[in-house]
């Protein structure tokens, strides 16, 4: 699957050196989100400035962030509007009519849209990695899910592909959703880790892919919930991604439409319509 859907950030939200693989789920959620800047002439070269960005965390800005103090989101959110500030002024000292324009300004919620969008390619990554690798590969799922989210292939296209019937095909499909969202869960539904030792992940996905497919049932589906605290917290937490995904940047290049796609695949197109 050579896509930007197989790559993952996780050591670095714990403060931990990272690998390459470890950064370059930001690299395209932050390419959305300058190429936003760049259509209103706040900045140029998103490329060159989302490069100089994945270096610097990787080789020595990690050190600097203490999961402690604060979300990874609000560290990202102040190296990028440093990057910014830094390109702003050079622009301005090397262009006078620069003077008018503004600087440009990262907000709080453009980060957490970062940082949303590279936990689910990270989710997306690790599971594929559990599918296609570890002991438990089932390569088929792989080829599953491949179909539908990166060649947009049908139910029909994809069981003729892979020899089987269109009713496996949806429910692989589901399973694989209900997977992913749960690995989603376990990297950032916010409850303590005792509360975390006991969840069933996998189940959580599918309580999450319940509200996704029948839009006003969140209230009914999280009431069946005993634990208040979890209730909750996965309450937050749909609002919270929900919020994230309808203020996607509009982008049209390849990478952009495989996004969006992608993000519709597993969560449902009406989530990302505001």
């Amino acid at each position: 699957m050579d896509s930007l859907w197989v790559d993952t950030c996780s050591s670095l939200k714990r403060g931990h050196e990272p690998e390459w693989d470890d950064v370059k789920d930001y690299r395209e959620p932050l390419l959305l989100l300058l190429r936003s800047f760049q259509a209103r002439g706040l900045v140029q070269d998103p490329e060159d400035i989302v490069q100089d960005i994945l270096i610097d965390i990787k080789e020595r800005l990690y050190e600097r962030y203490n999961p402690h103090r604060g979300p990874f989101r609000a560290y990202l959110q102040g190296v990028l509007q440093f990057k910014l500030r830094q390109q702003w002024r050079e622009r301005r000292r090397a262009s006078k009519p620069l003077e008018n324009v503004p600087e440009p300004m990262v907000s709080e919620e453009q980060s957490r849209v970062v940082d949303i969008i590279a936990d689910i390619l990270g989710a997306v990554r690790a599971w594929h990695d559990r599918c296609a690798h570890g002991p438990r590969r089932d390569r088929q799922r792989v080829y599953v899910l491949s179909g539908r989210m990166i060649l947009n292939l049908n139910y029909a296209q994809i069981a003729e592909r892979e020899g089987i019937s269109e009713s496996l095909v949806k429910r692989i499909l589901q399973q694989v959703r209900e997977e992913i969202l749960g690995g989603l869960l376990q990297r950032s539904l916010g409850l303590d880790q005792e509360l975390r030792a006991g969840l069933d992940w996998a189940q959580l996905g599918a309580t999450v892919r319940t509200v996704l497919a029948q839009p006003g049932s969140k209230a009914a589906v999280l009431a069946e919930l005993a634990d208040p605290v979890l209730r909750r917290a996965l309450d937050l937490w749909l609002d919270v991604h929900l919020s994230a995904l309808r203020r996607l940047p509009g982008e049209k290049t390849r990478t952009g439409g495989e996004l969006r796609h992608g993000l519709e695949v597993i969560f449902g197109p009406t989530a990302m319509v505001a």
